[in-house]
């Protein structure tokens, strides 16, 4: 029982994945974004069978996570890099891991 309500929860977020990336469905979404939603929703559905099984992370596992990171980067890159680019205190276009002296 636990099993088929787990299969159906995760064909569920596979399938809203898959809406998502296909048909846009939500908002728009770049080339860039869709091929990272595909690629998610393919680990997610490759490694559905090894989590059944028990088996560990491998593979499917690393393209999930992959295809999330591309969709992430996409999505929200920009705003990252600014938000990094502001751990020396001034937004200037250069990174430095260094801190100011006074």
């Amino acid at each position: 029982m636990i099993a088929w309500l787990s299969a159906a929860a995760a064909a569920f977020i596979v399938g809203l994945v898959v809406m998502a990336a296909i048909i846009g469905w939500g908002a728009r979404v770049t080339r860039c974004q869709r091929i990272g939603l595909c690629v998610m929703a393919g680990g997610l559905v490759w490694a559905a069978p090894a989590r059944l099984f028990g088996a560990g992370p491998g593979l499917p596992d690393l393209m999930f996570l992959s295809g999330l990171a591309l969709y992430l980067a996409a999505r929200h890159g920009k705003r990252i890099m600014g938000r990094v680019d502001q751990l020396d205190g001034v937004e200037d276009g250069r990174m430095s891991w260094r801190r100011r002296p006074f």
